[in-house]
């Protein structure tokens, strides 16, 4: 008999077929049962329980679902209360490799135990595996899997056919007639209409008697108060308050009475309403206040996904990793909710939604208000993406539901929750982008977000009801990302990694961090790299355990040392400078590495002869030689941050101001070591004369060589040029920013980053503001004839005070000088004068500037 006949049936108490249906599924439910690892005497009882179960809610079953889907869930709901077998009786199977297979499959966690004898030995498919567990199809799937590897073993397709011979041989017990009883397996007696009509009017006085005395009781404790009618008339003021809140969530969501009154979060906000309205007593004002608090709590609990968003904009709870979790986890379950409800609408008008979908149109059209389906469906459709949901078509074509996406509202999330639940954040949108085929996931997107994740599972607090869920979506991403059953399927058939998955595991498994990623993929990355992307013993050995392992190592804080090596003892450096033996040295390791640019040169030298050859090739302009002392991948273009080529390295290199120059010292102190992957950071300083300080960076790396981390030398003045340029653009506020700094501080070591149009601009506007002590800062303060004393410029100062640059001139320049024979650097600021404003003036006007040791500085200005 069809399902929906032996439903319709038990609505009006006939169970016609319902014995002979029961014996024909009933041995598939208790062999279940055994083969989850109960004996054959309690697998019995279970299998009793079930049906009883089963026969009680029949006539209250969905229609759709298949009947023996139902089954499979009562009994797997049933497993957790009955006692587990740790193996089989020896007498139960005929052969010794039955019963060791039969006691590897029991002890499988129920994760992977479930679907996986479901599959191999209920014949069911991984979308009606997923429909009984209430999982994805890619969890069935990854789940099978798993399982398979770790029972293992050799020609394990053959044993499990073998094995599940035996189980067909099993002496099984149960029949129908143990839950039917007496009663005909053909009918049951019907319920007499009498009977009901009677009953039912019996329910509604009884159920008119509970309302009329829930409604005395709230009255009589509101006369009870001192404010007698008074308190009445507040009650009704709270509950209107509340019902007017819940009314609106309700249209809203557009949802009719018995869709609304489904969400879980509705039910109980309304429970809590019901039960301060039936236990509150009123005797005086403060308790008013407290009545009137708790109902502005219970309203709050009605605010739907996106108020909840705005609700946290100025909460601050990126403060406080606790109550993000705490949030989210409320968040979480009112989404759950609401797509539960939009699935059973969807369920409902599945029909008209595949008529819809039959006319070439697409799943992402069914988001807009369209008049071709139902009001309901049009009205769900209008509202979703509100709580950021939408339609969504799953693996299975036919098959659509409601989901969570990555919105610009969720994303608004990550900002203002704590930094440790970034990727709880992250796995509300999994379902989406996991297991609908409008978004299959992507290598490279798995890569970013195992590293988004991952901080979280690492650090997050552990007890809390989200957490387990994070780690098992952690794993599962980590497992899919290495060794998915298409990965494995695709190295079988191609005999090589793909490409695709090549790119996104080089990038992070050459993740640094001492994390459960770097802990077991880098040695994947590095033995698959070594065959050509064909093999790797780590790989082979890759598992879900290891990757748990892993999490509870790092959440310990013990990978660093099983990752890395014990950070080395390295000696301090101190060469006071001048110093004759030091240049002798760092002549000789430059001649060395200029030959074949080896740097196991530099092995068991201090950094301080690295910066010393790098420094030295700058002076000798090898720029080639300088590229190769840095540490791969280090050296950035300066023009876009980019890794830089040997080739664009030396197109954009131009000389720079010597690391050591005017240098007192040159120092490395071996305890400042700061690990970096397999390699460790440190600085060498370099102390000048002027007591100023240098710091260099360099890089250990993992066979304990000394390279250049990303360093820059400070250009040469002579490089400096600036086209000609509009005053009006360069003398905007911005001057008042840069004056304000430097006349505080005047002639500081800070002034050199200012360019020479800079200083012009700041010596223009100190005149113009009268600052003369600050407009002599910016002479050049050296002991050529050209000096002029700061006695005889304050007096004549005053003569070009109060003229405004942008009034005098049009366009201003710079270009600087070669070296000259004095040794030192010298360039001209050119200004266009106005002439329009200024009749009578000469036309041009070249600035003469030095460079020293404090930049830029005036030392000719035609003004004067």
């Amino acid at each position: 008999m069809e399902d929906i006949k032996l439903i319709q049936n038990a609505k009006q108490g006939d169970f016609t077929g319902l014995g002979e249906w029961i014996d024909l599924h009933s041995g598939a439910i208790e062999r279940f049962a055994f083969q989850y690892g109960l004996t054959l005497d309690v697998a019995h009882d279970l299998t009793l329980d079930t049906f009883r179960t089963f026969r009680e809610e029949l006539e209250d079953l969905d229609e759709h679902e298949p009947l023996i889907h139902v089954l499979y869930k009562l009994l797997i709901n049933k497993l957790s209360q009955y006692q587990l077998s740790i193996r089989a009786p020896d007498d139960l199977f005929l052969f010794k490799e039955d019963e060791v297979l039969h006691s590897d499959i029991i002890q499988l966690n129920g994760e992977n135990r479930v679907p996986f004898i479901l599959s191999l030995f209920h014949g069911l498919d991984t979308e009606q595996i997923a429909s009984i567990t209430k999982s994805s199809t890619a969890d069935v799937e990854s789940n099978i899997q798993h399982a398979m590897e770790l029972i293992g073993g050799d020609n394990l397709r053959k044993r499990l056919m073998l094995l599940e011979k035996s189980y067909d041989r099993l002496p099984l017990q149960f029949q129908a007639t143990q839950i039917l009883g007496t009663v005909s397996q053909a009918e049951r007696p019907k319920k007499s209409k009498k009977k009901s009509v009677l009953w039912s009017i019996v329910a509604a006085v009884i159920l008119m008697v509970c309302i009329v005395a829930i409604q005395n009781l709230f009255v009589s404790k509101s006369k009870q108060s001192a404010q007698g009618d008074g308190n009445d008339a507040f009650l009704t003021e709270l509950e209107e308050s509340y019902q007017a809140e819940r009314d609106m969530r309700q249209e809203m969501l557009k949802l009719e009475d018995a869709r609304f009154n489904r969400l879980n979060f509705i039910r109980v906000a309304d429970e809590k309403m019901n039960k301060l309205k039936s236990s509150s007593s009123i005797e005086n004002q403060s308790q008013r206040g407290e009545m009137a608090a708790e109902v502005k709590n219970i309203i709050s609990e009605l605010k739907l996904p996106d108020e909840m968003i705005e609700e946290i904009r100025g909460a601050q709870l990126n403060e406080d990793e606790k109550a993000s979790i705490k949030y989210l986890s409320l968040y979480r379950g009112k989404v759950n909710d609401i797509i539960t409800v939009y699935d059973g609408i969807i369920w409902d008008y599945r029909e008209a939604i595949e008529n819809y979908l039959q006319g070439s149109k697409t799943v992402d059209s069914l988001m807009l208000r369209f008049e071709e389906t139902p009001e309901e469906l049009q009205n769900i459709t209008a509202t979703m993406q509100d709580q950021s949901i939408r339609l969504c078509e799953k693996k299975n074509p036919r098959e659509i539901t409601a989901c969570y996406y990555n919105s610009e509202n969720h994303q608004h999330m990550e900002n203002l929750l704590h930094h440790n639940a970034a990727g709880y954040v992250s796995m509300l949108t999994y379902d989406y982008y996991m297991t609908h085929k409008n978004l299959e996931y992507s290598p490279d997107w798995i890569a970013n977000e195992l590293q988004r994740v991952e901080q979280t599972v690492i650090t997050a607090e552990k007890e809390t009801d989200l957490y387990p869920l994070l780690e098992s979506y952690y794993i599962r991403l980590f497992y899919s990302f290495v060794k998915s059953p298409e990965i494995v399927q695709m190295l079988d058939e191609q005999g090589s990694v793909p490409e695709n998955h090549q790119n996104a595991w080089r990038r992070l498994f050459l993740y640094e961090e001492a994390t459960p990623l770097g802990y077991l993929a880098r040695p994947i990355y590095k033995e698959m790299e070594a065959s050509g992307w064909r093999s790797s013993e780590s790989w082979e050995q890759f598992n879900r355990e290891k990757i748990e392992a892993a999490i509870k190592l790092a959440r310990n804080g013990e990978l660093d040392e099983l990752v890395y090596s014990t950070t080395p003892k390295l000696e301090n450096y101190v060469i006071e400078l001048p110093d004759k033996k030091y240049d002798r040295k760092v002549e000789e390791l430059y001649n060395e590495f200029n030959k074949s640019h080896d740097k196991t040169i530099f092995k068991d030298l201090s950094p301080i002869y690295v910066v010393g050859v790098f420094d030295y090739a700058n002076e000798m302009e090898n720029p080639g030689m300088m590229f190769n002392l840095f540490y791969e991948g280090v050296v950035r273009d300066r023009e876009n941050g980019s890794v830089a080529s040997l080739d664009s390295y030396l197109n954009n290199w131009r000389k720079g101001f010597s690391l050591l120059k005017d240098a007192g010292s040159i120092e490395y102190t071996g305890a400042d070591l700061t690990r970096s992957g397999d390699n460790y950071q440190a600085e060498v300083k370099i102390t000048h004369n002027n007591h100023s300080e240098t710091y260099v960076s360099t890089l250990l790396d993992e066979n304990q060589i000394w390279q250049m981390g990303e360093t820059w030398l400070d250009d040469l003045p002579s490089y400096e040029e600036t086209p000609p340029t509009n005053v009006a653009g360069v003398f905007t506020q911005e001057t008042q920013i840069i004056y304000d700094y430097f006349a505080e501080m005047k002639d500081t070591a800070q002034s050199r980053w200012y360019s020479a149009v800079d200083i012009v601009r700041l010596f223009y506007y100190a005149a113009e503001v009268e600052d003369y002590e600050t407009q002599y800062a910016l002479y050049y303060q050296g002991k050529d004839s050209q000096i002029i004393e700061k006695e005889r410029f304050l007096t004549d100062a005053g003569k070009n005070s109060g003229r405004k640059m942008e009034d005098l001139f049009e366009t201003i320049s710079f270009k600087a000088n070669e070296l000259d024979d004095n040794g030192n650097w010298t360039g001209v600021a050119t200004l266009t004068v106005d002439l329009e404003k200024n009749p009578g003036e000469e036309p041009v006007r070249a600035i003469q500037m030095m460079w020293t040791d404090n930049g830029w500085r005036v030392i000719y200005d035609p003004m004067d």
